[in-house]
């Protein structure tokens, strides 16, 4: 589960862009997806046959949302290290 499967795109602006840059490989094993995302939720990021990978609310300190297993990557991306990274660090007193 830690190998990449296939390519997404990130929006400009997002928090994963910021992480990622404008693209990266992930390994998302999809039998469902979002298709309708919510009031206040942002798409983000989408693969190249535009399946939704993540999206975000952005007017919370660190919510997004990802389609596949940054879990599985942890030991082998650190890009995939990064993402928990600001994860915690925007959880800490005095990060809003």
């Amino acid at each position: 589960r830690n190998n990449r499967v296939h390519e997404i795109l990130t929006d400009e602006g997002s928090i994963l862009r910021a992480v990622f840059g404008d693209r990266l490989r992930v390994n998302s094993y999809h039998h469902q997806a979002v298709n309708n995302p919510g009031k206040g939720v942002s798409v983000i990021s989408r693969a190249s046959d535009g399946t939704i990978e993540a999206v975000e609310i952005s007017d919370h300190p660190f919510a997004a949302g990802v389609q596949w297993h940054p879990e599985s990557m942890f030991f082998t991306s650190p890009c995939m290290r990064e993402l928990f990274s600001l994860f915690v660090r925007s959880m800490l007193p005095g990060t809003d």
